[in-house]
């Protein structure tokens, strides 16, 4: 017959070892969606400070051909990032 509690300890400790490695695979997860979030904050603020730039720019043409120009000189494009959803997101369908 087995040693039951050496059996138990060694499962118990298993599991611990498992949920311990997941947390730190979470953690490594969290702390580069962080980074990512960061930079997409500094870029966002960067666009904010221009499109505010460009607002002042037009509003301060007195000429109306220079405003005309502005308006179409200054149509923003905004960046887009198509995004990409691995397909085991999709296996339960």
């Amino acid at each position: 017959m087995p040693d039951t509690p050496t059996a138990l300890t060694y499962g118990l400790r298993e599991l611990v070892w498992g949920i311990e490695s997941e947390i730190a695979v979470v953690g490594s997860l969290s702390r580069r969606i962080d980074e990512h979030v960061s930079s997409l904050n500094r870029l966002r603020a960067e666009l904010t400070d221009r499109l505010v730039a460009l607002d002042e720019l037009r509003t301060a043409a007195a000429d109306a051909d220079l405003a005309r120009y502005l308006q179409g000189a200054t149509v923003v494009v905004l960046p887009t990032l198509d995004e990409e959803f691995p397909e085991r997101l999709y296996a339960g369908d």
